[in-house]
This record gives C-alpha cells, sequence and structure tokens, in this order.
C-alpha cells in the first residue's frame, strides 16, 4: 500500500479518505497519512461494512 497509493478503491461513504483492498479473503480499509498508511479495520469478505 505505501509503495502503490492507487491501490484499493476510494470508500468516503465510510469516512474520509478511507479505502479498500481485498486480499485474501479479506478486506483491508486504510487511509494514507502524510508519511504512513493508517489501517482501519480488517473485515472477512463475508461482513458488511455499513453495519459496523
Amino acid at each position: 500500500m505505501a509503495t502503490q497509493p492507487d491501490v484499493g478503491d476510494a470508500r468516503e461513504e465510510l469516512g474520509t479518505g478511507i479505502r479498500a483492498t481485498a486480499f485474501g479473503r479479506f478486506v483491508i480499509f486504510f487511509r494514507y497519512r502524510t508519511s504512513d498508511v493508517e489501517i482501519v479495520r480488517i473485515l472477512s469478505g463475508d461482513q458488511d461494512p455499513k453495519l459496523l
């Protein structure tokens, strides 16, 4: 993620700057910060992030 800034899909409906990318059977929600990447949440692909 840190070396590929275009990875993931924007998910602004979940919060400002939130992006999501699949990794195996998980979905990783993250946002870019000035000098690093903040992992916001990791969910099983079966879960609906809007319900959490």
